[in-house]
């Protein structure tokens, strides 16, 4: 058997137990609600969230957006855990340039798909041995991350690739003076406030320099998170047709991260409405927050290997490989349980990595809520079309908001929205279904895409 870490490896998992609870919301343009080329993503078990924009007035800038959405997240969960920090910033510049070389083939490989191309704006959450956490960020286009510290204020942490970039990129102004110019734009309601060039630089501020798809250097950042700071990624959506200081009234006005993702859209969205308003632009919007927050009890002396006890306990049973969180936060698959703490009842898990052996006890409340018996994966759940039907024909009939619709009717309609004969809006939101058919829709759409052979 491999011999059991040091005890400072012990220690690493007995520190504060960070968890993160990441919100999104993501509503298509009101000139298109049947196609979002806004993507969002969330993986809350690798600390990573962030938002791809396909960009306006390009051809298929949906499947851009959902092409690199599928990479990232691909590439993402096979992301080691334990990287250092560089090996960090290194790995998320790689994965967003490799999406951009899947979409710049997919484009090259099928005429259709020519000019694609998508903002990207990713966030990756690292912690260190002492239990820092760091946000390393990687943005490529327009959409933007902001930080919103514990004492209120709200900083935006990526720069635009607009004009304002291509201007310190060229030594006309410095970087101060950039982010000084991009705040001042980003808060602007009366034109006659600004200069003839900031007009410009404002009527211009979204034709955008960089995007995965087209000619594309991600841009890395790191900031520190704190307790009580939140992160939230947004697409130009939101920060078009809110000011900065709006943007900051709503997050401070929100109850919970919930109600804020659901406050931006809404907030953006009768904005958009607004013609007479300066900052008025119809687009799909997109928004997430995510907080990293401790939990759990302070750093405890490291304790001996405890040999385990008994065999089974309840519904967990020795042998049985499980999920654990992680000291970062992470909830980790492959972890196996050794045993029972004989004096705490506590569950002794180890796993294998790095040619070490780690160990971490468990309390069993703790784990069995992170191993809930399976079920049937239900509407949001299902993986696929045939899990679907599954999943209607086992739920009956489904009452939408003006009828009752029986398995056999829904999944013809169903099928009627794949075929292209059915509108989307002709499946009821009930359960969510509406929203899953379009995602498996899209999901078939981009795996179609990625297998479509090069034109001869």
């Amino acid at each position: 058997m491999d011999a059991v870490p040091s005890e400072q490896s012990h220690q690493s998992e007995r520190l504060q137990k960070p968890s993160i609870d990441i919100r999104a919301k993501s509503i298509a343009s009101e000139q298109h609600l049947n196609r979002n080329e806004d993507s969002i993503f969330q993986m809350p078990q690798k600390g990573a969230f962030g938002v791809f924009d396909g960009m306006g007035g390009h051809a298929h800038g949906d499947v851009a957006s959902r092409i690199a959405r599928y990479n990232v997240e691909k590439s993402l969960k096979e992301l080691p855990d334990g990287l250092s920090l560089e090996q960090t910033q290194r790995s998320l510049g790689s994965i967003l340039k490799e999406a951009h070389e899947k979409i710049s083939q997919q484009a090259r490989s099928n005429p259709a798909l020519r000019g694609m191309g998508t903002t990207a704006s990713v966030v990756k959450i690292w912690e260190g041995l002492q239990g820092e956490r760091k946000a390393v960020i990687g943005n490529v286009g327009d959409s933007r991350v902001y930080i919103r510290h514990a004492n209120g204020s709200l900083e935006q942490v990526t720069l635009d690739d607009n004009a304002i970039r291509e201007m310190m990129a060229r030594q006309t102004i410095s970087l101060a003076e950039a982010r000084a110019l991009q705040s001042k734009l980003s808060n602007v309601t009366d034109l006659s406030t600004l200069t003839q060039r900031e007009r410009e630089l404002y009527e211009d501020r979204n034709t955008i320099t960089q995007a995965l798809g087209h000619n594309a250097s991600p841009r890395i950042h790191v900031v520190d998170v704190r307790v009580g700071d939140k992160l939230i990624v947004t697409s130009d959506g939101i920060h078009d047709n809110l000011t900065d200081t709006e943007i900051s009234k709503v997050l401070a006005q929100s109850p919970d991260n919930q109600k804020a993702v659901e406050n931006l859209t809404e907030s953006a969205r009768k904005r958009s409405r607004d013609t007479n308003h300066l900052r008025f632009k119809p687009d799909d919007m997109s928004a997430v927050i995510a907080e990293v927050s401790p939990t759990g009890h302070k750093a405890e002396p490291p304790q001996p290997l405890v040999q385990p006890q008994f065999k089974e306990s309840g519904r967990l049973v020795e042998g049985d490989v499980v999920r654990v969180q992680r000291s970062s936060g992470v909830i980790e698959e492959g972890w196996r349980i050794e045993g029972f703490n004989p004096k705490t009842g506590d569950v002794i898990t180890r796993k294998k990595e790095g040619g070490q052996t780690l160990e971490k006890e468990i309390s069993q409340e703790e784990l069995k809520a992170l191993n809930p018996p399976k079920q049937e994966p239900g509407i949001g759940g299902a993986a696929d079309f045939m899990q679907l039907f599954s999943t209607v024909d086992s739920m009956g009939k489904i009452q939408g908001s003006q009828q009752a619709f029986e398995p056999a009717q829904l999944k013809q309609l169903i099928n009627g929205v794949r075929n292209g004969t059915e509108p989307l809006d002709s499946i009821t939101r009930a359960g969510g279904l509406r929203e899953k058919v379009a995602e498996l829709i899209e999901a078939d759409r981009i795996r179609a895409s990625l297998k479509e052979p090069k034109p001869k």
